[in-house]
């Protein structure tokens, strides 16, 4: 599959690409650093969506998933 990005947003990729190697220990190609921005972008999301470090909001997260997504209680169960 192959998703096309804005030059200005490969621009920034590349700019930020002797930082990545720097913290993760590792060069990586063009499309391992998209994928790693991509991942800790959707990871700084997600915290910001479940609200942190407290227990209730997080519990009321799962729960309004689960009811969207059902299948989510069954994965949830699997990774314990």
């Amino acid at each position: 599959m192959q998703i096309e990005i804005a030059d200005d947003t490969f621009r920034r990729v590349l700019a930020v690409k002797p930082l990545i190697a720097a913290v993760l220990e590792e060069d990586y190609d063009d499309q391992m650093c998209v994928d790693v921005l991509f991942q800790l972008s959707l990871k700084g999301i997600l915290t910001d969506l479940m609200g942190g470090d407290d227990p209730a909001v997080l519990l009321q997260s799962f729960y309004q998933l689960a009811e969207r997504h059902p299948r989510t209680s069954t994965r949830l169960s699997s990774t314990g």
